[in-house]
C-alpha cells in the first residue's frame, strides 16, 4: 500500500504530538505514526507540569513562556483537564531563604514573574503545607499543570478529528528516506518528516545520533491514590533542593552554599540526583519525584530507597493525608550538555528532534513551530 502525506511524523510522545499539531493548523496534511498502542515513554512518566522556572535564561525561558501559551490554546480547543497553578518553592533552610530572595528581588525575578513570600502568608493560604521551621516561599506565577496520560491518550483522536491527521498506531516505522517512509505493511511517500525518538537512539538515524553528544537520564517517581476531596495541595510544591537543579539559580553565591550543605548533611540526595516536587492532578493523586541518574543505562527497574527517600522528603514540605501508592515508576529522558534541544538534519527533507531533558513538557509546543517555521 502506498500513502501519501506532506508531513511524517514519527512518535507520538509530547514532541512528536505538539510537531504534528503544529503541521496541521500550517495546512500541512500530515500522517502521524507511533510503534505501541499509546506512547509509553516519558511524556507519560512526568508531572505533567509546564514550569518555565526550570529553563536557561533568555531564548530558551522565552521559548518556554511562548510553550505555554500554545498549551492553554491547546488544551481548550482539545477539552482538556489543566490547571493554572502557579509554584511555590519552601525555603526552610537560611541559605535556601537567601537564594529565593536574592532571585525574587532582581529582574531575572521579575522576567520570571517569582515573589518571595513570608511563612505567614503560606501558612494562611495554603493549609496543605508543612509550616513548621518554615521560612517563606518563592512564588513562581507562570506554571501550568496537565495529566500527561490524558494529554497522550486524546490528544492523537482529535488531531485527527479536527485537523484530519492520519493516524497510524501500533506501527512501527523501518526505514525513512528522503521522500519515503517504510513500515512491514505500508510505504509513504512524504515531503518531510520529522523523526521525535524520545530515548530511543537505536532505531531511526542511530549513526547521526551516536554521535549528538546525547546522555540518558534515569528518574524515579510516585503516585498516591486520590487524596480526600477536601484536601487540595494547590500550587505546585517544589523543596530547595531544586535550587541545585534550575540554571536560573546557578549564579547565587547562596545556591552553592545550599549544593555543599547537601552534599555534606545528605550526600544520599547527591547519590540519587533527588529534587523534590508534588503535584496534584485533576484526579486528585499527588504525583511525587523525582530522581536523576545520569550516563546510566535506560533500564527500568525501581529503586525502593529512592522511594523512601522521596516520601521523607515529601512530608517535609506538604501533608497529604494518604500516603499510599497508586503507582511507582520509572523513566528515562535524553539531554545534551548545553543545548535545552538537538535538532538534527540527516536529510534535507528529514528532521529529527531530541534530547529535551526534563523539559520537554515546557518546551515542544513552542520547539515544533519553530522547527516548521525555519524549515
Amino acid at each position: 500500500m502506498i500513502g501519501k502525506a506532506d508531513v511524517a511524523v514519527v512518535g507520538g510522545g509530547i514532541v512528536g504530538l505538539a510537531h504534528a499539531w503544529q503541521a496541521a493548523v500550517r495546512g500541512y496534511s500530515v500522517v502521524l505514526f507511533e510503534r505501541d498502542a499509546i506512547a509509553q515513554g516519558a511524556s507519560v512518566r512526568n508531572f505533567g507540569m509546564i514550569l518555565p522556572l526550570g529553563a536557561p535564561p533568555g531564548e530558551t525561558h522565552e521559548q518556554a513562556l511562548r510553550s505555554l501559551s500554545l498549551w492553554r490554546q491547546l488544551l481548550l480547543d482539545a477539552g482538556l483537564w489543566y490547571r493554572e497553578s502557579g509554584a511555590l518553592m519552601l525555603a526552610y533552610h537560611q541559605d535556601e531563604m537567601d537564594a529565593m530572595c536574592e532571585l525574587a528581588d532582581s529582574d531575572m525575578g521579575h522576567e520570571y514573574g517569582c515573589t518571595w513570600v513570608p511563612s505567614k502568608a503560606i501558612a494562611a493560604k495554603y493549609s496543605a503545607v508543612n509550616t513548621n521551621g518554615l521560612l517563606g516561599g518563592l512564588w513562581c506565577r507562570d506554571v501550568l499543570l496537565v495529566d500527561p496520560r490524558e494529554v497522550v491518550a486524546r490528544v492523537p483522536a482529535w488531531l485527527s478529528k479536527e485537523h484530519g491527521v492520519i493516524l497510524r498506531y501500533g506501527t512501527e516505522v523501518q526505514s525513512v528516506s528522503s521522500q519515503h517512509i517504510a513500515t512491514r505493511h505500508e510505504t509513504w511517500a512524504i515531503e518531510r518528516t520529522i523523526v521525535c525518538p524520545g530515548a530511543d537512539l537505536d532505531t531511526l538515524f542511530a549513526d547521526v545520533l551516536s554521535e549528538a553528544s546525547l546522555t540518558y537520564c534515569r528518574l524515579q517517581m510516585l503516585r498516591t491514590v486520590a487524596q480526600p476531596t477536601h484536601w487540595q495541595l494547590e500550587p505546585a510544591i517544589l523543596g530547595g533542593l531544586s535550587l541545585r537543579h534550575y540554571p536560573v539559580f546557578e549564579s547565587s553565591r547562596a545556591t552553592r552554599t545550599v549544593a555543599r550543605r547537601v552534599a555534606r548533611d545528605s550526600p544520599e540526595l547527591d547519590r540519587w540526583g533527588i529534587h523534590i516536587m508534588a503535584v496534584q492532578n485533576g484526579r486528585n493523586e499527588v504525583v511525587i519525584g523525582d530522581s536523576h541518574e545520569y550516563n546510566s543505562a535506560p533500564k527500568w527497574q525501581e529503586r525502593p530507597e529512592i522511594t523512601a527517600l522521596l516520601l521523607q522528603q515529601l512530608v517535609g514540605l506538604a501533608n497529604p493525608p494518604s500516603l499510599k501508592l497508586d503507582h511507582k515508576w520509572t523513566g528515562v529522558y535524553v539531554k545534551h550538555a548545553s543545548r535545552a534541544a538537538v535538532v538534527l538534519r540527516p536529510l534535507p527533507t528529514v528532521r529529527v528532534i531530541t534530547g529535551l531533558g526534563g523539559l520537554g513538557m515546557t518546551l515542544s509546543l513552542a520547539l515544533a513551530g519553530e522547527v516548521l517555521t525555519a524549515w
